[in-house]
Parts: C-alpha cells; structure tokens; sequence
C-alpha cells in the first residue's frame, strides 16, 4: 500500500509533496533516511533539532565554522559552567559527562569546578560546586555580563584572541566600510550592572565566576542541548555569547576545552544517479520553511503545523512519522491535530500506539531496539568510535524494523531508490558500511574505538578540520569569528549588530504590567532521566521512579517556591491546576526552596494517553499525568527557525 501510494505520487510529479518528520535516530539509520527522501524526490525530511539542539549547532557552525554539536572535555577542564541544561542528568552526552565530572573533581590532584547555572536546582546544580539561580531566559546576558569583566580586567587570551579570531577588534572591510568588532559592542553595550539587572544575579556573583572562569584555565562555558532550554527567541545569539566565553579564555580544541567529534573512516555510500523526479523534488521548497522562510534553518520542526494548514508553499499529500510524535510535541491549542487531520495519506512507525499513530491512517508496527539491528557513534568523546547492536530475542509480533520496511520500499520503487539504497536488509546495510573495520572484534566486543583524542594545535593542517572547515561563504581561514562572516554573507552590510553575540529580552519577560499580574509565573521544563525522550508506551517501571526525588508516581508534580506557596495558601500534596492562556493541566504541588522566585516547574513526559489499563481500577483509556506542552504556544525565531517556547506565563489555583 505505501509503495503504491509513493510510486503514484511520483508519477505524478508529487514527489515533492510527501514529507517524514522523524526523532532521534542512531548511527547509519540518520544517512540513510536522508538518502532514502532525496533519493525518493523530496525536501521534506524534518528532524526535532529545531525543539532543541538546533541552536548548539548553529552557534558552532556560525562561529567555529564546523557543522557539529559541541563535546566537552570536561575530565581535562579546570572550570566548568553550564548555562542551563542538566549536563548530569539529560544532556545528550550523560554517561560520559557523569564520568568525565567525576574524573574532574576527585580523579586528579588539582580539583575543577562545576558551576551550574539555571532558575531550578537540579540534579546538576546539587551535584556541581556552586548552583546560580537565574532569571528564565536570560543567559546570554549572563555570559556577555560575564565577558565584559573579562575584556575590562584583561582576562582573556591575548595570543590566542589576537592570531586566530577575527571580528574582536573594530575594523574596516574591504570595501573601507567600518564594523564593531565584539570587544567595543561588550564594553558599550553589556555592563556588569545591567546585566545583573537583567539576569537577577549581583553584580559582585557575575564579577567572581567571570574571573574563576578565565583565572582557572582550561575552562568551559557549556551551551545546553536539551529541548526548551533555550527556546525563548533568542535562542542563537545565547549560544553565540555563551561559546564566545570559549575563544576568550583560548578553549577551542584545547585540552579541558571545546573539542570536535571525529568520526570513523566507513564505506562510502554507492554512487547513483538521481533521476528526473529526483532532481525536480531537490529544488522545490521544503514544506517546514527551512531555508527559504527560515535561511539558516536546516529544520523548523515546529512550524509543520501551520504551514500544512496553510497549504504553504503546496498541500501535503503523504507524511510519514518516524519516532517523531507531533501531538505530543506540538499540542499548540489542537493545531496539529486539524494539520494531521489535513493530510490524506498518514503513515507512522510506531512501537506503541502513541497519540500522532492513534490520528494516523497506516500504522507500520515498528520493533522494539531489543529485536532489532542497529549502529551508533560514540559521540561525546572526540575520538571516533561506533557501538554495534544486535537483537536479543526474535521479533515478539508482528512487527518489522523501521530501516528494513525503508529498505523494502526502496527496492519495491526500484530505480533511483533501488540504485541508492540497494541492501535488502539494514543488517546488510550495517555490516556493508562498518567493513572497514575489524568486524571480528566489533561482533565480540561490541563496539569500535580510537580512544585517544588528538587537539589540533593553533594554525596546524589539523586546526583546519576544527575550524573553519564546514564554512560555505566565508573564509576557512583558521579563525573564530566573534564577528560571523557567515552571517554577514547571508544578511549584508544592513545587520552588523546581527553578526556578533547579542541579547534580545524575550517579549515573555517584557509582558505588560497587566499580563504578567494575571499570570504571575514563568513555566520551566526539564527533562529527566526517569522519563525517556523517546516515549515507548506507558512503561511501569519508569512511572514508578518518575518522580524520584519528590515520591511521585504515576503523575505529575509542580514545583512551587516557599514563598509563592505561602502567598497561595498551598501545601505540598495540594492538587493544582496550572494554566496559560492555552489551557490548564493538573499537577500536584512540591514546595520548593531552589526555585527562582517567580518560576515554576512542570516535568515533562508525562501526560500520554495510554490505550492499556494498568492495574484493576485504571480506565481502559486514561492519561497518566499532565503534558506540560499543552500550555505552550509555539513560533519560531525569524532567522534560524529554532522554536520559540517560552517561557510560557502560568497562574497557579487550587482544583
């Protein structure tokens, strides 16, 4: 039924109009979708980055000039400070940072610091040295605050500023035409009292971790990668003054600094040729806006929604969810259930029958990762290496790996696709692409890898695969832009003040006098570790730990400051509802003393609807906690189309 439905859309010169939005995907499967869609004739392959990690990379990409999420050597570092995120709890990279901080402060003779930066003490801010509350979706003020003491006490890396940066001083371009470098901007622009006037943080707090940060070197400034974190509209130029931090103190590639993954040397994919349909599919625009809407978005996940509705930039035929559930993600006042409700033709591959499959018109039961095939890279390490996975057991039902039913289809159309993807099976695939490595020691031991870093040093042949390499329209000359020349590519000479690190205040932080009395509170999400990104059903050993901290099961909690609870009259265990000007959801309250004075917290994760009872007395159909999410209204940031998220204004009453 789906080739057919693929190979007449084809035929018709529709290829374009089928679109897959897909999660997390590991190793060969992330390739492999891409190639499959191109191959195929469409643009539309859309990930979650944009909810999320999008802005980490871009910063890298815009600045350093390199296409990649940033790793961390956090065991090499002196000083290390997260400016949000859950680097010890969810970050993408958790094992190895859990390791690598314990390495940092008790497996050396010098002890680092960790300095955690974020309106909610997390598990993070418990374990690091020094837990900094802050105002919601501010810290890019914090860390141009933090670089103006830098620049004023003369802190930074002078050699390293000075040789192989551009855009730190003022200066003239080719044309004679003058443009503010960073220094001047920072000195001007971002002083230390109205960033603590911004922040909430004192003057003497943002003066003291300044100079630790660049008096204990190596030293790191972490951009957090998780969704939300970052999502406030300002999402880019906060990672930009966050890694800016980086250059300053000289930790590009450095040892303790910021390093870049490197991966393992693998078989190439075979050549093939893109037929007509192909080729006409790769220049159309793509239905999410990145690129044309958005420039420099490779993904605008978020923005599915209203385009479908829209019928912008053409109707949507066919849509394909790969461990993607938009729902879930986008709730946005029912938005995207009119969108999916929209397109004709639905088809999801699904382990569980999550709320996007229950709205789908073909479901495509997906294995479970215990009866299947499959890759990773080891990434968050910077050497390469790669993990090999294996089925356990045989496939319990009647379900097929979603990389298999690819390689199916592939073969079913035949052609371009067949010529592209020409493995019958993704175990085939797999084997086919890792055999340029031992494949006897890979099966034994499960995994490949170099185990030793190499840094590049400053202005060496390597330096040119750390910096710059990735650069499209700017020079890979070896240098950091503070000031992005990428940027200034794309945007002219009319957006100086665009290419460099700034801070834009969230229109939600500059609300009226009025809206902000009727919904007092700044909702803050954070994922946890006892609560998967990936939602594979309503799992009872998961429900049972959910609220681990706060001995919550099977529910969701709010955490409520000390002083906002007694101005309520409320108590922990009082049942709540939470509401924005989208709707309300239940929670039960925790008082809370690390809580930013006006932010609450509402996990998320939670709030599925579960087709399954659970225990005698649960309803064949029920909802197990609450979705944060469905208090949320959803945009974009203009530029980058990164989403736009928060942080959302709530009030608080008793049920």
């Amino acid at each position: 039924m789906v080739a057919d439905k693929l190979i007449k859309l084809r035929k018709s010169g529709k290829a374009h109009e089928v679109a897959l939005m897909y999660g997390d995907l590991h190793g060969q499967m992330r390739q492999m979708v891409q190639r499959f869609m191109r191959a195929y004739g469409s643009p539309n392959v859309i990930s979650r980055e944009s909810l999320g990690e999008g802005a980490a990379r871009l910063a890298m990409w815009l600045s350093q000039g390199v296409n990649v999420l940033p790793v961390y050597d956090i065991a090499n570092a002196n000083y290390v400070a997260t400016f949000g995120g859950n680097l010890l709890e969810t970050s993408r990279n958790v094992i190895g940072y859990l390791g690598a901080t314990a390495f940092m402060r008790r497996g050396r003779p010098q002890r680092g610091k960790l300095v955690a930066v974020h309106p909610r003490l997390s598990i993070t801010g418990v374990k690091a040295d020094e837990w900094i509350p802050i105002r919601p979706a501010t810290y890019g003020a914090l860390a141009l605050g933090m670089a103006n003491v830098i620049l004023n006490s003369g802190l930074y890396d002078e050699t390293f500023v000075r040789d192989f940066t551009f855009g730190f001083e003022d200066f003239e371009d080719a044309d004679g035409n003058f443009h503010q470098g960073f220094k001047s901007l920072v000195l001007e622009s971002y002083t230390l009292e109205r960033m603590a006037e911004i922040t909430g943080i004192a003057t003497d707090v943002i003066a003291r971790i300044a100079g630790e940060f660049a008096s204990n070197r190596p030293a790191i400034a972490v951009m957090p990668t998780e969704a939300g974190e970052l999502s406030s509209g300002n999402a880019l130029y906060t990672a930009l003054a966050v890694h800016a931090l980086n250059a300053l103190v000289g930790s590009i590639d450095a040892k303790g600094g910021v390093i870049v993954q490197r991966f393992p040397e693998l078989k190439d994919w075979p050549d093939y040729s893109p037929d007509s349909a192909a080729l006409a599919g790769a220049s159309r625009e793509r239905v999410d806006g990145a690129g044309t809407q958005f420039p420099l978005a490779l993904s605008a996940y978020q923005n599915i929604p209203e385009r479908i509705l829209a019928d912008k930039p053409y109707p949507l035929e066919m849509l394909m969810l790969l461990n993607a559930n938009p729902l879930y993600d986008l709730p946005d006042g029912g938005r995207c259930v009119e969108a999916l409700m929209k397109v004709p033709f639905v088809v999801s591959f699904a382990s569980t029958l999550d709320e996007s499959a229950a709205h789908a018109d073909l479901i495509l039961p997906a294995s479970t990762f215990l009866e299947i095939w499959g890759d990773d890279y080891l990434e968050g390490t910077g050497y390469p290496g790669l993990s090999l996975r294996r089925p356990v057991v045989e496939s319990v039902l009647d379900t097929r790996a979603p990389g298999d039913v690819l390689l199916d289809l592939a073969q079913r159309m035949g052609g371009t696709l067949a010529d592209a993807l020409p493995w019958n099976t993704y175990e085939e695939l797999v084997k086919d692409r890792l055999s340029t490595l031992d494949w006897t020691k890979l099966e034994a031991n499960g995994n490949w890898s170099q185990l030793v870093y190499f840094n590049a040093a400053p202005g060496s042949q390597a330096w040119k695969e750390v910096v710059g390499r990735d650069r499209l329209n700017a020079p890979q000359d070896g240098r950091f832009d503070f000031f992005s020349r990428e940027l200034f590519s794309l945007l002219g000479s009319d957006s100086v003040q665009a290419c460099l690190p700034h801070f834009e205040i969230p229109s939600t932080l500059a609300d009226s006098t009025a809206n902000a009395l009727e919904y007092p509170f700044l909702l803050v999400m954070q994922p946890l570790f006892t609560q998967s990104q990936e939602w594979q059903g309503i799992i009872p050993t998961l429900e049972e730990c959910y609220g681990l901290q706060e001995s919550v099961k099977w529910d969701s909690w709010v955490e409520v400051g000390q002083k906002a609870t007694a101005a309520l009259g409320l108590q922990n265990g009082d049942r709540v509802w939470i509401e924005s000007v989208l709707g309300r959801v239940q929670a039960v309250v925790r008082v809370s003393g690390g809580l930013w004075p006006n932010a609450v917290f509402l996990p998320p994760g939670q709030g599925h609807h579960t087709w399954v009872r659970w225990g005698r007395d649960a309803m064949d159909n029920s909802v197990v906690g609450a979705n944060p999410n469905t208090l949320v209204e959803f945009g974009s940031e203009p530029l980058t189309g990164l989403a736009v998220s928060g942080p959302t204004r709530v009030r608080i009453y008793r049920v």
